[in-house]
């Protein structure tokens, strides 16, 4: 499967010319870095450019055909997305009496009492400093 790199390394050479290709190989190190991320900023900046402008023409769309224009922007979850996640649940937890989510509800306790307990403590430390602080100032 090929990585995020690989694929924006597989972006950028496919709008490079060979020529700027022999140029980048032929120069220092810190020139080709400079090179390859200054051209990748202006391939991105080209790309959201190119997004700005269709989101104004979706827009202008949208007012001309006379709906309403929604600023308020709404979180869709997809349908198959929530149907592999059940599926997956079901495989992780076969049902609420399982030892696996035994596991799992006791490590998350462990973990809650455990956030607790440090701040706490900090708190515990915090006061034990302000008040050896404190006593200092008095004997000086």
């Amino acid at each position: 499967m090929p990585t995020v790199q690989s694929k924006f390394e597989q972006f950028v050479l496919n709008y490079i010319p060979p020529s700027v290709l022999q140029l980048i190989i032929q120069s220092s190190t810190a020139q080709k870095y400079g090179a390859f991320w200054s051209l990748a900023a202006f391939i991105f900046s080209l790309k959201y450019l190119y997004y700005r402008k269709q989101k104004r023409l979706e827009e202008e769309l949208r007012r001309k055909s006379g709906r309403k224009f929604s600023t308020s922007h709404s979180i869709h979850v997809n349908g198959e997305f929530l149907r592999q996640m059940k599926f997956l649940l079901k495989i992780m937890f076969p049902s609420i009496w399982c030892k696996e989510t035994g596991i799992l509800l006791s490590h998350t306790s462990i973990l809650a009492a455990k956030t607790f307990l440090s701040l706490y403590v900090a708190q515990l430390e915090g006061t034990i400093v302000k008040e050896i602080v404190q006593r200092l100032e008095e004997s000086i």
